[in-house]
């Protein structure tokens, strides 16, 4: 395990915020100070195009670009080939499902569950060639039947687009399997990682999963960086979304010579203090151990489980198991007959205005599976990470019980 109160250290924002419960990492994560030198260093120091120049820095900044690509493979176990740079995970759905075309009776399967980034691209997309497109069911608890997946996926199943964890539970889909499923009636994959990379170990190899996006700004790094891990063979197959300066070898009047992957998905100059940002987070993160962070997470997230079970007030959703979730809690402030209490938009305001306790509301952009929820008015939840501490935790249950003292 790492030294908290040494890690807390390397996040500039609690010294400007000393009070601070920062509890919303899954919305974004705090960003430690080599991170934020990685950012300044790039604009005050480098400040050029990559593999455009064969100027000094030019050189200097794609050989940092060329760096962090090769420290985010490795971080997944990917090639530095397979990784292509896109804003966020939503970009990088976006850019999948931007390069297929499909035909009438085809169909795009995907989850109860996904995030609104892994669910409007896949309607958009088969709204568009008149396909289908089919859900797999998750149950309250976040849970998947596999009989049931077996069921919606067929020989006309062109991509599978699922979650590997959720942002609302905190549980993850049984990825390994569905991709089994999916392969074996010739479907492509695609796992949004954005809440499981930041979180524990992922290896697209063992995943074998033919696409894998995720966000830099959810592990520490900066905003507007992220990637898309494709299986090389797919790439080289793909063409992509957007063509323009950067992803060709050779253009004339008529013809045009693109680069190999991923340099051909990459169009235009990049956010390279992003990318270099990008590469210092997986730094950090592999220092403390991701390992350590999970177990962290989980110690943290037991802890609050073991406190809020005391108070019959709380409505839990999803999983209270640990060894089934990541750190998410989501819940509401409820009457004894389990109707809503608090609007979990005053709560979260409550939390901030007495505490400094940052928590989100609302919809966590996944509104149909939390309607199918009953929270028709969304949810609260608390999202921990590696900065988080016991106190914190302690912290935050004390002040639901002062609010729900207060109003009920």
């Amino acid at each position: 395990m790492f030294d908290i109160e040494a890690v807390r250290q390397e996040f500039p924002i609690f010294k400007h915020h000393p009070n601070l419960i920062y509890l919303d990492s899954a919305c974004t994560s705090l960003k430690p100070q080599r991170v934020i030198d990685a950012v300044i260093h790039y604009y005050s120091e480098l400040s050029a195009c990559a593999g455009r120049s064969v100027h000094k820095l030019s050189t200097k900044t794609n050989e940092a670009i060329e760096g962090a690509r090769e420290k985010v493979a490795g971080f997944i176990n990917a090639k530095p080939s397979e990784i292509v740079w896109t804003k966020n995970a939503s970009e990088s759905i976006n850019m999948v499902a931007h390069t297929l075309t499909l035909k009438k009776g085809e169909n795009i399967v995907t989850s109860y569950i996904e995030h609104h980034s892994n669910l409007l691209p896949w309607q958009f997309l088969t709204k568009e060639f008149d396909a289908e497109l089919r859900f797999i069911k998750v149950d309250p608890k976040g849970e998947v039947d596999i009989s049931q997946v077996e069921e919606v996926i067929d020989q006309k199943t062109r991509l599978i687009a699922i979650a590997h964890t959720s942002n609302l539970l905190g549980t993850s889909l049984p990825v390994e399997a569905i991709r089994k499923i999916a392969h074996d009636n010739g479907a492509l994959v695609l796992a949004d990682g954005a809440q499981s990379v930041p979180h524990f170990p992922v290896d697209v190899k063992k995943l074998g999963v033919d696409f894998l996006a995720f966000s830099g700004h959810k592990m520490c790094g900066p905003s507007g960086i992220g990637a898309l891990y494709g299986r090389s063979q797919i790439l080289e197959e793909l063409t992509p979304p957007f063509v323009g300066g950067g992803m060709i070898t050779s253009v004339s009047f008529s013809e045009v010579e693109m680069a190999q992957p991923p340099q051909k998905f990459e169009v235009g100059v990049q956010n390279y203090a992003g990318i270099i940002g990008l590469g210092k987070a997986v730094d950090f993160l592999e220092d403390l151990g991701m390992e350590n962070i999970e177990n962290h997470e989980k110690t943290l997230m037991e802890l609050l489980l073991n406190k809020v079970s005391d108070l019959d007030f709380v409505k839990i959703y999803g999983p209270q198991n640990i060894e089934k979730k990541i750190g998410v809690f989501s819940f509401n402030i409820v009457k004894p007959n389990r109707e809503l209490l608090i609007d979990p938009h005053d709560l979260a305001i409550m939390m901030d205005e007495i505490a400094e306790i940052e928590i989100r509301s609302g919809m966590h952009c996944v509104e149909p599976f939390v309607k199918e929820l009953g929270a028709e008015k969304g949810t609260a939840r608390a999202s921990l990470y590696l900065y988080n501490t016991k106190e914190e935790i302690m912290k935050f249950t004390e002040t639901l019980e002062e609010i729900h003292n207060f109003v009920k």
